[in-house]
């Protein structure tokens, strides 16, 4: 499930500073848990 996980946050070298990537559960979604915590990363 790491790697599941870690897909979330996969960002391309040529990704620009600031964007962002969301891990939080949506309809549908059958790896996330519905009560779980929303979480952000930023790429910088």
């Amino acid at each position: 499930m790491l790697r599941v996980f870690a897909s979330f946050f996969a960002f391309a070298d040529d990704t620009p500073p600031g964007h962002h990537a969301h891990h939080e559960w949506w309809e549908g979604n059958e790896y996330i848990a519905t009560d779980s915590r929303p979480l952000v990363i930023n790429h910088t």
